[in-house]
Order: C-alpha cells, then sequence, then structure tokens
C-alpha cells in the first residue's frame, strides 16, 4: 500500500512539472534561462527540503504522517497557483515599466515570480523521499535494521521515480489532451490529496509503527566520530558530483535529440520519459546490488563509477551510429511509427547509460548504513548534495559547456567526472585497485576524446555537397547555422533541420511585412513577433512607420542576421526606427503597456515544442490589449503543416478574442 501511494506523489509530483513548466513558459518566455531559472527554483526548492525535512523527519514519531501532512502540503500549494498567475499577468506590466528595460532586474523579477509559485511547493516535495525512509528504516528496532537503509532507500526512489517517469508519459501524451490543461493539474492536486489523507490514516491505525527518536551518539557503530564525520563528507561529495554530471549529460543528450527530431512537446516527453525510466530502473539495480554481500560497498560502487563513466563517454559515438550520421529521424513514417522510433532511438541511447548513472546516488545509501545517525537525515542530506549538484549541471551545461565546447566534448568533459570522483573515493578510502582504476578511465576518455566524430554541421550539409555552411553558432537555447542553399540564396537553420528563411524566396519573406501594412491607411506603430533572417522586418521599413520592435527567441539567429543577411534586409540593424530584443516574443510584448497600430505574428509551426504558446488563447488576449483602436493583428499560419482540424482551432480562439477575424 505505501509503495503505491509513493509511486503515486511520483506520478503527480511531475504531473505538476510538466503544467508548471507550460505556465511559466506562458508567463517567463519560453527562452533558455526562463528554462533554466525554473529547474534551479524546482530543484532548490527540492534540495532544501530535503535537508530540512529529513532532519524535521528524524524527531518526528509518526513519519509516516508526516509524509502525509507534506502530501497534503504539496497540493494546497498547488492550487494557491490559480490565483498567483493571474496576479502575476496584471502586475509584471507594472512592474517592469517601473524597473525599466533591464535584463538583470527582468530576470530577478521573473525569479521572485517563479520563487513563489514553485518554491513552496517544491520544499514540501523534497520531504517525502526522508520521510517514508524514515519510517521503513526505523532506527528504534535496532542496528539490524538499520543496515536496511540501503535495499529500503533506493527501492522506495525507484519507485517514487518510476511514478515520476509514468507522470510525465502520461501528462505529455494524454491528461491534457482528455482532459484539458486545468482538470490535469486539479488531478494532480486530487491524487496529492488522497495520499496525503491516506498516509495520515494508515500512521494512525497503526501504533505500533511509532519512531522513538535518539541522539545519533546512543549507537555505538565502532567508527570514531572523526573519521565518520568525514566518511560522511565525502559521501554527500560524491552524491554532489553524481547529480552535477548526470543532470548535465541530460541536458546534453536532450539537445542531440533536438537535432534529429520533430522538436514537438511529444517528442521531448518521450526523451524526458526514458530519462526517468532509466534513473528508477538504476534505482532498481543499486536496490538488488545493496542486498549483494559477497563485495565490500566501497567495491561495489568503485565498479558503478567505471562503468558510469565507460558509459557516458561511449554514449556520443552510440548516438551517431544508431542515427545514422544524424539523420533525421521518421520524416516519412505515420504517427504510430514514428512514436515508436522515437522510444527506440532513446532507448538504445539512453537506457543502458541512464542505469548506471541512476544507480551511484541509491546505492550511496547502501554506503551510508555503516555511519550513525537517523536515516530520514541522511537520506535527506544525500538528496540535498545530488539536487545541489544536478541544478549546478544542468545551469553549467546549458550555458557555459555547450555554447563554447559543444555536444560532443561537453558529454566527454562530463564523463570525465566520474573518473575524477573515483579517483576521491579510492584515495579516502585507500584503494589501490580504484586509483588504478580511475587513472586509467581518465586516460581512456582523453584518448576517445580525440579521435573527433564528425560535427553535426558536417554531416547535415556535408551530405548535399552542393551546399555550403557558412557559420555555426551552439548556443545555450538552440545551435544555429547559416547555410548558402544548393538551389541559390542564403537560409537561417536551427537545430540542424528546421529553416528560419531564406533569401531565395525573398517576395515571399517581405510579403509577409508588406502585406499588412496594406491594410491599413496609417500605420505609425509595428511589432514583429519573430525575426528569422530579419528580411520581413526589413520589408516594413519602406513604408511611413515611425517605430518598428521586433523580437527574437534566439540572440544567435540575430547575431547571424546581423552579419550574414545585411544586402536583403533593407538597413534593419541601422535604421534609428527600429528596436530589436533578443528575447521571448510573447514575453517582450506582454511586459511593456506601449501598444501598437499593427502586430504581426510570424509563421510558426505549431507543432514545435514553445511555439504553440503564440497560438494560445491567452497570448491572443494579451496581444489584443496592445493593439490601438483600430489596430490590426496578423497571424501568419503554415498550412502545409497544419490539418484542418488544427486550422479551425487556431480560427476558433482568433475569433474569441478579435471582433473580427479575415482569413
Amino acid at each position: 500500500m505505501l509503495l503505491v501511494l509513493f509511486f503515486l506523489s511520483g506520478f503527480a509530483a511531475l504531473v505538476y512539472q510538466v503544467l508548471w513548466v507550460r505556465q511559466l513558459g506562458l508567463l517567463l518566455g519560453s527562452t533558455a534561462q526562463a528554462a533554466a531559472l525554473t529547474l534551479a527554483i524546482f530543484f532548490g526548492g527540492l534540495a532544501t527540503g530535503g535537508w530540512f525535512w529529513g532532519r524535521k523527519g528524524s524527531r518526528m514519531r509518526l513519519p509516516l504522517a508526516g509524509f502525509g501532512w507534506l502530501e497534503v502540503g504539496v497540493a494546497l500549494m498547488a492550487l494557491s497557483h490559480f490565483g498567483l498567475l493571474g496576479a502575476y499577468h496584471r502586475i509584471y506590466p507594472t512592474l517592469y515599466g517601473i524597473l525599466g528595460h533591464s535584463p538583470v532586474l527582468d530576470t530577478l523579477l521573473k525569479a521572485l515570480l517563479a520563487a513563489t509559485l514553485l518554491f513552496p511547493a517544491s520544499f514540501l516535495m523534497g520531504g517525502t523521499l526522508p520521510m517514508m525512509v524514515q519510517h521503513w528504516v526505523r532506527d528504534d528496532l535496532g542496528r539490524s535494521r538499520q543496515r536496511a537503509l540501503g535495499p529500503v532507500g533506493s527501492l522506495l526512489y525507484a519507485v517514487n521515480t518510476a511514478g515520476s517517469a509514468m507522470g510525465a508519459l502520461v501528462a505529455g501524451f494524454v491528461l491534457p489532451l482528455v482532459l484539458g490543461f486545468q482538470t490535469t493539474y486539479l488531478l494532480g492536486v486530487g491524487l496529492d490529496l488522497g495520499v496525503g489523507v491516506a498516509s495520515i490514516l494508515l500512521a494512525q491505525r497503526n501504533p505500533d509503527w511509532v519512531s522513538k527518536s535518539f541522539s545519533p551518539k546512543e549507537r555505538d557503530t565502532g567508527i570514531p566520530a572523526a573519521k565518520s564525520s568525514a566518511a560522511s563528507v565525502f559521501i554527500t561529495a560524491l552524491a554532489l558530483g553524481s547529480g552535477f554530471a548526470t543532470l548535465g549529460i541530460e541536458v546534453v543528450w536532450t539537445r542531440l535529440f533536438a537535432q534529429v527530431l520533430q522538436n514537438s512537446a511529444y517528442t521531448y516527453a518521450l526523451v524526458l520519459t526514458t530519462f526517468l525510466l532509466a534513473l528508477a530502473l538504476g534505482s532498481l539495480h543499486a536496490h538488488l546490488l545493496s542486498r549483494w554481500q559477497r563485495l565490500a560497498p566501497e567495491g561495489i560502487l568503485e565498479i558503478l563509477l567505471v562503468l558510469a563513466g565507460v558509459a557516458a563517454a561511449a554514449s556520443p559515438w552510440v548516438f551517431y551510429r544508431v542515427t545514422q550520421g544524424l539523420s533525421y529521424l521518421g520524416g516519412t513514417l505515420g504517427w504510430g511509427a514514428y512514436v515508436a522510433r522515437v522510444a527506440t532511438v532513446a532507448g538504445v541511447v539512453m537506457l543502458l547509460p541512464g542505469v548506471l548513472l541512476g544507480s551511484v546516488l541509491p546505492y550511496l545509501l547502501r554506503v551510508l548504513e555503516a555511519l550513525p545517525g537517523q536515516a530520514g537525515e541522511r537520506v535527506g542530506r544525500l538528496i540535498a548534495f545530488d539536487t545541489t549538484g544536478a541544478i549546478l549541471g544542468s545551469l553549467l551545461t546549458g550555458f557555459v559547456l555547450l555554447p563554447s565546447l559543444g555536444t560532443w566534448r561537453s558529454l566527454l568533459l562530463l564523463a570525465g567526472v566520474y573518473p575524477l570522483v573515483l579517483l576521491g573515493m579510492s584515495l579516502h578510502y585507500l584503494r589501490k585497485a580504484g586509483i588504478l582504476l580511475s587513472v586509467a578511465l581518465g586516460l581512456g576518455i582523453l584518448a576517445w576524446g580525440s579521435w573527433q566524430l564528425p560535427t553535426w554541421q558536417t554531416v547535415t550539409f556535408g551530405a548535399g555537397p552542393r551546399d555550403s555552411l557558412v557559420e555555426v553558432q551552439e548556443g545555450s537555447h538552440a545551435t544555429v547555422a547559416v547555410v548558402d542553399l544548393a538551389q541559390g540564396g542564403r537560409a537561417i537553420r536551427v537545430n540542424t533541420y528546421y529553416t528560419l528563411g531564406s533569401s531565395r524566396n525573398l517576395h515571399l519573406e517581405r510579403n509577409q511585412a508588406v502585406i499588412p501594412l496594406m491594410i491599413q491607411p496609417k500605420i505609425e506603430r509595428v511589432f514583429i513577433l519573430g525575426m528569422g533572417t530579419g528580411i520581413s522586418a526589413g520589408a516594413a521599413l519602406a513604408f511611413p512607420v515611425k517605430k518598428v520592435v521586433v523580437c527574437e527567441l534566439l540572440p544567435e539567429v540575430v547575431d547571424l542576421a546581423r552579419k550574414h543577411f545585411t544586402p536583403w534586409i533593407m538597413g534593419l540593424f541601422e535604421d534609428p526606427r527600429v528596436t530589436i530584443y533578443a528575447e521571448d516574443g510573447r514575453n517582450c510584448l506582454s511586459r511593456s503597456r506601449d501598444t501598437y497600430d499593427l502586430i504581426i505574428s510570424d509563421l510558426f509551426t505549431p507543432w514545435e515544442r514553445g511555439t504553440g504558446y503564440l497560438y494560445t488563447l491567452e497570448h491572443y488576449h494579451m496581444a489584443a490589449q496592445r493593439l490601438e483602436p483600430n489596430g490590426v493583428y496578423v497571424q501568419w499560419i503554415p498550412l502545409y503543416q497544419v490539418s484542418e482540424r488544427e486550422m479551425g482551432i487556431i480560427a476558433r480562439t482568433l475569433s474569441e478574442v478579435f471582433p473580427q477575424v479575415v482569413m
């Protein structure tokens, strides 16, 4: 019963997270910075919650009831988001008007808004695993029971993570379409409430589950206090390194899959689900290893670190081979076959390395068994350090490693964390075999790095010899390239295959601005959502406009357009009437109360992850508020990328907001 409840707890947590990411994307924008901010605050809440509630749980008579009250608290905190989001949308423009356009202040404001929404709930979530472990491993039953920390903690971690994987899959594929986002969110709230109430009732009806707290000094472990303290610090440092490498590698894997997939919400959900499933299987693997007594725990941990490093270092070559040289996956397949193809490739690339990466942290619980202290407190501290490492790993990888080193070298560098961790561990325990293994693994990864794989741009554009690469930039959000096309003209491509525009279709690109500007006799202020090559925005300068504001999501696109499209953009970057922001277009439009005679929304593919926000009811309501009384909103639609049903949804949504809609 408790395992079922803990599975549902993980399920609800990922349902929340998927919907929180969507809602904060609407509020803060779809930039890499906004996504990183959301992740850092969510993980920060988990880390501090694990530390705080782990200590609290070790002093509770009924830690299971404590777990139940935490679940009830998560549900109540989650309910508050309905009121908070509406308030934010009203407050944000006012605060922005007071602070002005300052990237630093704007980031701080976004962090404050996101923290108010995310931190309380994630802080409570962080305490659920320590509380449940404290209940299962009740120290008052004696030292022999204490040795169950490894098997029990890893099993609970596996069950909770498996629930998270199922939550990510169902929230990504099924529930929003069947129930709608609001009802799906309320389902998560209801699950948490049910789990919480059931846990409280179970605790109260079983008085023999009472845990008697005591000072860690009351148990003689046979380990000197100084040595025990040093070992505890070292194990938590291992957790920090493991979290850093694991989440950093997941960030790089996600970027690699973005090069070969249709980057919809569905493909992202598949990749996330596969990663979480691998971590759950890794925890189950650690659970089985924890019950195996033939080898010392330190020896097993050394082997796990070596295998994790090898698997991480080998994953670039596996990915390259499985995708047949970074070829586009499933471009001609139907929906079911496409999903099966993506799931197969994700499983081949991520499952085995993910299992090995995911085994390290849960197995550290087995090593912790020999140390004094309450189970919940030790688990909470371990989770806090691992999650802190995860925050650092995801941020450093996304904003430093990928832009500076690229995907392949970033993966190898992150794989190199494991021999370093192994070396530190072996020196701590004075294990010669581990020292030799760490040196061999490190040298192997260095040698591996000298066998440079073809970079993605060479493969992609080298396959068509008449196309030539002009320049490529790997940024925190995407990989962007300028290419001279075989058919003539110059284009910008994002994540290998997605073309933003080209000079080859010059008249069509310009018509995206020319036709809207011919609708009204007098248009002075224009907002253009999405820049791409800059050809469409530049065409607006041929008209007697007084102000043109352009927002483009990717800074790399702005930089490459400035460098390589000067002949076709009619002085876009020099004209004093033009202001260009490298920001999310929705966020750019919503944060200021400036109004416009014309708003032009570029031709966005609706199924691309993140761009669907630009077709939402919330976005159109906000855009209508930014129009002058006789203003016009123009939505370009890629008819070759939408079905009749999707076209109907867009038209219906527009007609809900605007008094007159013309196609």
